[in-house]
């Protein structure tokens, strides 16, 4: 099944994109048309054309179609057991959702511009935030259920397997001043010269960054924050990791202009305690476990249903 060449060709060729509309899948008693496929797929092949040409974008059109298609018939099913359960979604939920959505937008002109580069009514935006709450509604199942399956030792040793994950290398807070020579390189090796003799005579490494210093942590102090190695250029990390806490390099050039360092902490490579990662590891193993449990509901439900694809003719 690719509908992809027909999708593109159509798309490109119509600046309202209108299709001659066709069922392309059956869901039970549900279909999914053309249309509803092209809408998924008109802002994937925007950005795919400025990113991807010739047979490399058909290429990545037919995973998108693959993607959206599936999007699409899992949605139906969704909907469908919705329905089976009586769900609904009222009208205030749909307008206080709508309302969010508005309200992202500096004007009413704004708001309408977006709908209409999505090729989408207000209808048909409302229609959306309906069907995103029914089916929101039904697979609340999957959270609860992920809880149940959740215990606190599943925690601790996922940290205790996973250390390696954990480490940190070791990092220095680097202050730096950086003297750039415009034109005269002379006096740029004698002005940082200058400013390294007053730090050392006692005078604030901050206040002079700010004062003098042409680089992008000036505002600041000229205070880097704690980085590892390779974070910096190779000269900076020479000196960084090399000197004591608390002592001033040497004036040193580089291709930017002429450099002092001065190293304020450094922390020793360390395994992240698990107080500081806790929080994390619960939310990623309580993700895994959703995705588990939604994969085997949507397995059974499609299992249970009547599905046929359509080629095109």
């Amino acid at each position: 099944f690719n509908l992809t060449i027909l999708l593109f060709a159509l798309i490109i060729s119509s600046p309202v994109y209108a299709i001659e509309d066709r069922i392309i899948a059956r869901i039970n008693s549900d279909i999914i048309t053309l249309s509803e496929l092209e809408e998924r797929l008109q802002p994937v092949i925007a950005k795919y054309e400025s990113t991807y040409t010739g047979q490399e974008l058909l290429n990545q059109l037919a995973k998108a179609e693959e993607y959206w298609l599936n999007q699409l018939i899992e949605n139906k099913l969704i909907l469908q057991e919705a329905a089976s359960k009586e769900l609904s979604a009222t009208q205030e939920e749909i307008g206080e959702r709508y309302d969010t959505i508005k309200a992202d937008f500096d004007s009413d002109l704004q708001f309408n511009l977006f709908l209409q580069s999505q090729g989408m009514t207000i209808d048909q935006l409302k229609n959306n935030i309906k069907e995103n709450i029914l089916i929101s509604k039904a697979t609340s199942h999957i959270r609860e259920k992920a809880r149940s399956r959740f215990s606190p030792t599943d925690v601790t040793e996922y940290y205790e397997a996973h250390k390696d994950e954990y480490l940190e290398e070791p990092m220095v807070n680097v202050l730096h001043i950086l003297i750039r020579p415009d034109e005269n390189e002379e006096e740029a090796q004698k002005k940082a010269e200058e400013i390294r003799t007053r730090i050392i005579n006692g005078e604030d490494f901050n206040e002079l960054a700010r004062k003098f210093s042409d680089g992008p942590y000036a505002e600041k102090g000229g205070d880097m924050g704690f980085c590892a190695r390779g974070q910096h250029i190779p000269e900076i990390d020479d000196y960084a990791f090399k000197l004591p806490v608390g002592e001033i390099s040497e004036v040193f050039k580089t291709d930017l202009g002429y450099h002092i360092i001065m190293v304020k902490q450094r922390k020793k490579e360390r395994v992240k305690p698990f107080s500081e990662v806790q929080d994390e590891i619960e939310n990623r193993i309580l993700r895994e476990k959703a995705e588990d449990i939604w994969n085997e509901w949507i397995a059974t439900l499609k299992k249970k249903s009547f599905i046929e694809i359509y080629d095109k003719p």
